[in-house]
């Protein structure tokens, strides 16, 4: 949930994770367009920024195979992935091991 919410946090998953963590959300307002925005505490934004830096790092957030490497690595482990002949280099490995580790935290309080 955590990580479809970090991917996309504008779309279906917002309200999922506002309405069991409110208490990380402030009231919905306005940009200069109209256009409605969240609020979110620093904790929560930290953990986008990480999300953002981790998937630049990966090739960019538009780039599926950064989030196909992200998502594998969540599922089956990094250890499993690279004896399955996983593509993420053990630099990359580390990276998203260290956005998992702190995604982690955050399902515990979903």
């Amino acid at each position: 949930v955590m990580l479809c919410f970090l991917a996309d946090p504008l779309k279906k998953r917002t309200e999922l994770v506002r309405s069991l963590l409110p208490h990380r959300f402030g009231p919905p307002g306005e940009d200069n367009s109209g256009a409605a925005f969240m609020k979110v505490d620093l904790e929560l934004k930290a953990l986008y920024d990480h999300y953002k830096e981790t998937m630049s790092l990966l090739g960019g957030t538009r780039d599926k195979g950064a989030w196909e490497a992200v998502v594998k690595q969540a599922v089956v482990g990094a250890e499993e992935q690279q004896s399955r002949g996983g593509e993420c280099p053990s630099s990359a490995t580390r990276v998203v091991a260290d956005l998992l580790r702190s995604v982690e935290r955050w399902s515990l309080e979903l």
